[in-house]
C-alpha cells in the first residue's frame, strides 16, 4: 500500500504548529493570543490583526452594562422576535470571573434538521455577549 500524500494546509488555514504571542492594549482592559508574524495595526478604538486572508480586529465600545430591567424590555422581544417557540425560563444576574452578569434563560425550537424534517426543543442560556455596542442582537 502506497502511503498517503502529504497534506498542504489551504491558503488562510493556521497550522497546529503556530505559535501564538500575547497582546494587551496599553488599556489593560483585555488580552488576546495571535498569531506569531501577523501584522498589528492600531487605532484609538481598535486593533487589528492580519495575514494574508485572516483578518482579527478587536473594537473597544462604550455600553452601559445590561440589567434585569433591560434585558426583560430590549434582550427579551429581540430574542423572542429571532427563534420559533420561544419560552421565557428566567432572568436572573450571576457572578462570572470578570463580575456580575444578566443572564437569560429560554427555550425555543431549533431549525428543522436538513435530512429529517425533525425539529428539537433546546435550552438556551444567554448573557451580556447577547448585547452590543448597548443594543441587544
Amino acid at each position: 500500500m502506497a502511503p498517503a500524500d502529504t497534506e498542504s494546509p489551504p491558503p488562510g488555514d493556521i497550522p497546529d504548529t503556530t505559535v501564538y504571542v500575547a497582546y494587551r492594549p496599553p488599556s489593560g482592559q483585555y488580552e488576546v493570543k495571535v498569531p506569531e508574524g501577523w501584522a498589528r495595526t492600531v487605532s484609538p478604538t481598535a486593533v487589528s490583526f492580519t495575514d494574508k486572508l485572516n483578518t482579527i480586529t478587536i473594537q473597544t465600545v462604550r455600553a452601559a452594562a445590561p440589567t434585569v430591567a433591560s434585558a426583560r424590555a430590549a434582550g427579551v422581544p429581540q430574542i423572542q422576535g429571532s427563534v420559533h417557540a420561544f419560552s421565557l425560563a428566567g432572568i436572573s444576574t450571576v457572578s462570572r470571573p470578570a463580575g456580575t452578569v444578566v443572564l437569560i434563560r429560554y427555550s425555543a425550537d431549533s431549525q428543522p434538521d436538513p435530512v429529517t424534517g425533525k425539529v428539537f426543543r433546546d435550552a438556551v442560556e444567554g448573557g451580556p455577549e447577547q448585547q452590543q455596542n448597548g443594543q441587544w442582537r
